[in-house]
């Protein structure tokens, strides 16, 4: 059963794209939405968070996802393998914001990650408990 495309009419206003939802990821990586919400662009439409993020990578040397995307049987890097399903090495992205930072704001980052890393690691832990 096809889903029905949703056609605006002339005026009509677009429907807010759905909010960024955290893919899984691996030990030591960051999602689309990670690196959204840690460019404080989380609020953004999808599209606006791609092309911010496109033009960190080309202009101010953010890193690259570290995944490729495939369009039309061609593999695209750097930029524009940008995408939601993108992921980057969680210490590449920190460390870019740790030095595009003024000092008082990479501190107050720095403290914020340490208590979500202690937290996702804790969640982590609970999981291969239950496993176990």
């Amino acid at each position: 059963m096809q889903s029905a495309k949703v056609l605006a009419f002339p005026g009509t206003p677009t429907p807010p794209d759905p909010p960024i939802v955290g893919r899984s990821r691996g030990i030591g990586e960051l999602d689309f939405a990670s690196v959204a919400h840690e460019l404080g662009v989380a609020h953004r439409p999808i599209r606006s968070i791609t092309a911010h993020i496109r033009a960190l990578i080309r202009k101010s040397g953010f890193p690259p996802p570290k995944n490729k995307r495939i369009v039309r049987g061609h593999p695209l890097s750097g930029a524009d393998a940008v995408c939601r399903d993108s992921v980057w090495p969680m210490v590449d992205v920190l460390r870019w914001l740790d030095n595009d930072s003024p000092p008082p704001v990479a501190a107050a980052r720095k403290v914020e990650r340490m208590a979500v890393t202690r937290a996702d690691l804790a969640r982590r832990a609970q999981a291969l408990v239950a496993i176990a």
